[in-house]
């Protein structure tokens, strides 16, 4: 597996976007990189910072998504070692379940 770090500093969002639609597996210390992986179904490992304690981010975007627990690396070495993060969410059936429970009519 070749290692591709991908800059998060540009201003080139479209291109951005390509190469994490286009990736295998996405290594993110941020929500925002795990949240738009998965958003094209690209598999996820957490790398968790430990300068910075956001597991709460993590925790709640996880339980948010249908997954109580999951797996987080130290190290890229830890990180390409764990199976990624590739039981996504159905789109569909978190959809159907927002429109359940909006309390509006559409």
């Amino acid at each position: 597996m070749g290692l591709h770090y991908i800059e998060i500093k540009t201003t080139n969002y479209k291109h951005f976007i390509d190469e994490i639609a286009q990736s295998d597996m996405v290594i993110s210390s941020a929500l925002h990189g795990i949240i738009l992986a998965e958003a094209y179904g690209v598999p996820t490992v957490y790398l968790k910072d430990t300068e910075i304690n956001q597991d709460f981010k993590f925790d709640d975007y996880y339980s948010g998504t249908g997954r109580v627990q999951y797996e987080y690396a130290r190290t890229i070495d830890e990180a390409i070692k764990i199976k990624p993060v590739n039981n996504l969410p159905k789109l569909e059936n978190m959809c159907s379940a927002l429109m359940e429970t909006f309390p509006y009519d559409l």
